[in-house]
């Protein structure tokens, strides 16, 4: 893609182009957590809406010193709205990001409890 332009220059914009697609990728994920939704509750895989917090919040967290774990166990579902279960998983772990100015750790987990 940019071979005449010296291994640096190279090594560089290759770094920039992976950078630009993963924040394309958090904007469509930051999208998809905010659609207001169908007005009628859905069956809501509560662990797909997790990994995509904390994939998003991950470098947040990596600037503040944190270290955010994930842990899902069975498939917690529930009826409601994903962009709303999205909004208080992310609401919550940000909250507890900023809870931990000097770093820490988070763990994020989801369980299917019946």
């Amino acid at each position: 893609m940019h071979e005449d332009l010296g291994p640096q220059v190279e090594s560089y914009l290759d770094t920039v182009d992976r950078e630009i697609e993963r924040c394309m990728e958090v904007t469509r994920r930051l999208l998809h957590i905010s659609d207001p939704g169908a007005s009628e509750p859905v069956l809501v895989e509560v662990a797909d809406v997790a990994a995509d917090i904390a994939a998003l919040l991950r470098p947040e967290a990596e600037r503040s010193g944190v270290e955010l774990k994930l842990t899902i166990d069975g498939k917690p579902r529930l009826l409601g709205s994903e962009g709303d279960v999205g909004i208080l998983v992310l609401n919550l772990a940000q909250n507890a990001i900023h809870a931990m100015p000097t770093g820490g750790r988070l763990d994020l987990k989801v369980a299917d409890r019946g």
